[in-house]
C-alpha cells in the first residue's frame, strides 16, 4: 500500500494524494513528499524506483530483506536503511525501515504497519505548523526521532522482567526463570545489533558530512544522536543488570543444590550407622554376647534410635538438616 502526503508552504499537509500525481508534484520546487510504502511488491518498488529515478543498487538494497543499518549517499538522495521496534507476541522484534531522502521528497518502504509512522504523520502536522516551510530534514528527523522514542520504553520494560525473574529467584529459581533470562538476553542482543550501527547512521548527519541538507538541521540530529547514545548506555545497563541476575541464579542453583547433598549426605551417615548396628547384631555366630538376652532386641533398637538422635544434633547443629 502506497500512502502519499504531500506538504505545501500554504497549505499545510495534504493527505491521500493520488500516486498518479507523484510525477508532476516532483517538477515543482516549493513542495514536500513524503511517500510511505506498506508492505511493497516489486512492481511497487519497480514504480518508487522509476518516479523517483533511485539507483538500481539502492532498490536492490530494499529488496533485501534484514540489511544491515547503514547510510549511502547518491547523486541526488540519501538510503538509510533503519530499524524499528514492533511487539511479537511479547518479544521485541526489528522491523527493518529503508528510506530515500532528498530536499524534495522522503520515501519510506517497511514491511507491515508501524506505529511510528502514524506517530510520526501526527508530528510532522505540528512541525508544519510551527515552522510553516517545507523541510525534508526536518521530516528525517522526526521519523527517525519517533522510532528511537520507541526503543526505551521496550529497554526498560525488559529490565523490569529482569528485577521480577531476579526477586523470584531469590525466593525459588526454577528452570523456567534461566529460560526467561536467556530470551531477554537474546532481545538485548537483538536491540544491541541495531542501536550500534544506528550510531554511525546519525553521525555524518550530526557533523553535516552531506551537502543536502542545511545547517539548520545539525541541532536536531546532534540531539537525536544523543539520544541513540542514551539508549546505547540503557542497554549496557540493562545488560549488566541481566549478567547479574544469571549469576545470582547460577548462585542460588548451587547453593539450593549444595542444601541438597548435604541433607542427603547426613541421612546416608545416620543410615549407614544404623545398618552397621543392624549387621553386627545379624551375623549368625554361636558366641556373640547378648545373643540370648531377653533385652538384646530391644537394646539394638534402643542402641539405632539413640545414635540417630545423636547425629541428628550434630547434623543440626553445623546446619546439616
Amino acid at each position: 500500500m502506497i500512502s502519499v502526503k504531500l506538504h505545501t508552504g500554504s497549505d499545510g499537509v495534504e493527505n491521500d494524494i493520488p500516486v498518479s500525481a507523484i510525477r508532476e508534484i516532483l517538477e515543482r520546487d516549493e513542495d514536500l513528499l513524503w511517500v510511505d510504502v506498506t508492505d511493497p511488491t516489486d512492481d511497487d518498488i519497480d514504480q518508487i524506483g522509476q518516479m523517483f529515478q533511485l539507483h538500481a543498487l539502492a532498490l536492490e538494497d530494499t529488496n533485501r530483506q534484514q540489511t544491515r543499518p547503514k547510510i549511502d549517499q547518491y547523486d541526488a538522495f540519501l538510503l538509510i536503511v533503519f530499524y524499528g521496534l514492533v511487539d511479537e507476541d511479547g518479544d521485541p522484534v526489528p522491523r527493518e525501515i529503508d528510506l530515500f531522502v532528498s530536499p524534495r521528497y522522503v520515501v519510506t518502504i517497511h514491511d507491515g504497519p508501524l506505529a511510528a509512522m502514524a506517530t510520526t504523520a501526527e508530528r510532522w502536522v505540528d512541525d508544519v505548523a510551527r515552522n510553516g516551510e517545507p523541510h525534508a530534514e526536518l521530516l528525517l528527523y522526526t521519523i527517525l526521532d519517533t522510532i528511537v522514542e520507541d526503543y526505551l520504553p521496550v529497554i526498560g520494560d525488559l529490565g523490569e522482567r529482569v528485577d521480577a525473574i531476579e526477586a523470584s529467584v531469590l525466593d525459588h529459581s526454577t528452570h523456567g526463570d534461566q529460560r526467561k533470562l536467556l530470551q531477554i538476553k537474546r532481545d538485548l542482543g537483538r536491540i544491541r545489533r541495531i542501536v550500534g550501527p544506528a550510531r554511525d547512521i546519525l553521525r555524518p548527519l550530526a557533523q553535516r558530512d552531506t551537502s543536502l541538507f542545511s545547517e539548520a538541521s545539525l541541532p536536531y540530529f546532534r540531539a537525536l544522536y544523543d539520544d541513540v547514545q542514551r539508549v546505547s548506555d540503557a542497554i549496557d545497563m540493562q545488560q549488566e543488570q541481566l549478567e547479574n541476575a544469571l549469576d545470582v541464579y547460577l548462585s542460588m542453583s548451587s547453593y539450593r543444590l549444595n542444601e541438597v547433598v548435604k541433607r542427603l549426605t547426613a541421612w546416608s551417615i545416620i543410615l549407614m550407622t544404623v545398618t552397621l548396628i543392624a549387621g553386627i547384631y545379624g551375623m549368625n555366630f554361636v558366641f556373640m554376647p547378648e545373643l540370648d538376652w531377653f533385652l538384646g532386641y530391644p537394646f539394638a533398637l534402643a542402641l539405632m534410635l539413640l545414635v540417630t538422635g545423636v547425629l541428628a544434633v550434630v547434623f543440626r547443629k553445623i546446619d546439616w538438616w
